[in-house]
């Protein structure tokens, strides 16, 4: 018999259909919320000193390829009650002086197909911090990127550099199912570093057969709540996913692009959903 694991999140409970035995494992995937689609080309630039917004509208809880696996409910059935989630906490415009911190200007975006949750509140939305809060529970303050989809994120004030453990760390929404972080949710996006926005540098990012997790991705480890105010950042502390230069043999870089890796999506929220991306290690300009 199949086996109903429900989620609650800001907007609401979600419940994924997990085929199998009680002790089976869930179907990859990751928090996805719903919103209309709206157009947004790839050739414009974009710069912002704000934070983003909250995106409002409902989540659905979607397989490692972007299906859809729920239905919508209002009742609490998993302990992910409202408290939980109004740890959420996204910072007000103008609090923080360390905006150079995190991605600072919206170089590009490519839609893939499926795209469209949180293009209405470009640019904003992935500069900045992320939506912090706890890992059973993914931020709704994202952009879908779709299948295939691509964006590049730009540092001004600082350049990420080598140093000791992880330089930067990106946020995309996965979270832990039932706070069981053996069993996360989770969508994956392939990382790349340019100094010059020209010559790119990737991670090895290669998911397996059936969108297994390939954890030199970027989706896949939790937020955490942590002060986004914080003259530094600790990819430990902070939750996300964190990225060594050394690792690909790049010394310094100002660039940062991510690229969806699904096989396919339900619109208007296929795709990795980016939250933000910070530097760990930095030198200022």
């Amino acid at each position: 018999m199949p086996v109903a694991r429900c989620f609650v999140s800001l907007f609401g409970l979600f419940c994924l259909i997990a085929c199998g035995d009680e002790g089976s494992n869930p179907v990859e995937g990751g928090v996805q919320p719903s919103v209309a689609h709206t157009d947004m080309g790839n050739s414009d630039r974009y710069s912002s000193d704000n934070l983003g917004t909250d995106s409002d509208g409902d989540e659905a809880i979607m397989d490692g390829f972007g299906d859809e696996q729920s239905s919508e409910s209002d009742s609490d059935t998993d302990g992910t009650n409202d408290e939980s989630n109004d740890s959420a906490e996204e910072m007000p415009v103008g609090e923080c002086d360390n905006g150079h911190l995190y991605a600072q200007e919206l170089v590009s975006f490519e839609p893939g197909e499926g795209a469209g949750y949180g293009q209405d509140k470009l640019p904003n939305v992935v500069l900045g911090p992320p939506q912090i809060g706890e890992p059973i529970s993914g931020s709704t303050d994202v952009l879908s990127l779709g299948v295939g989809g691509e964006i590049v994120l730009a540092f001004v004030d600082v350049t990420i550099v080598d140093g000791p453990g992880d330089d930067f760390v990106v946020w995309e929404n996965p979270f832990w199912i039932n706070g069981d972080e053996t069993q996360p949710f989770y969508e994956m996006g392939r990382v790349s570093v340019s100094q010059d926005g020209e010559n790119w540098f990737a991670f090895d990012c290669e998911p397996g057969p059936g969108g297994a997790l390939d954890e030199q991705c970027a989706g896949w480890r939790p937020r955490l709540s942590f002060d986004p105010c914080a003259e530094s950042l600790d990819a430990i502390e902070t939750g996300g996913d964190g990225f060594d230069l050394n690792e690909i043999g790049v010394e310094a870089v100002q660039f940062i692009k991510i690229t969806d890796m699904a096989l396919r999506g339900s619109a208007p929220s296929a795709g990795f959903d980016l939250d933000a991306v910070g530097a760990v290690n930095f030198e200022r300009q």
